[in-house]
């Protein structure tokens, strides 16, 4: 979806990467992991014709920023794998809503002082 603020079109998705703070790796995988209820690194790298590697580091920058959570599953023959979740859309949307609330308030606050 795209926006269009006074001269410049925004893409949504590049909103919502920039508010998160996110590289295009983490927010391949951070999309992906909102429409997937749970997945593994390797299943969704295959998903995405990405490295399994690169699916696991954009995951753990994921964690540490809060936007996944992981969960320990034992294997039936033994041993474990994580799987990853995504927040709710409902939180994840509430979370940019706050963001781009604070970028219109530095604005406005900016106007303020403006000429």
């Amino acid at each position: 979806m795209s926006l269009s603020f006074a001269c410049k079109p925004f893409d949504l998705d590049e909103v919502v990467r920039c508010g998160l703070g996110l590289s295009k790796s983490e927010m391949r995988v951070f999309s992906a992991s909102l429409r997937h209820a749970e997945f593994n690194a390797s299943g969704l790298a295959q998903r995405l014709g990405l490295d399994r590697t690169t699916v696991q580091k954009a995951a753990s920058k994921l964690l540490a920023k809060g936007l996944l959570k992981r969960l320990q599953r034992n294997r039936d023959g033994g041993g474990y794998e994580y799987v990853y979740a995504a927040p709710s859309k409902t939180v994840v949307r509430e979370r940019v809503r706050v963001i781009a609330g604070e970028w219109f308030k530095a604005v406005d606050a900016g106007l303020e002082g403006w000429p």
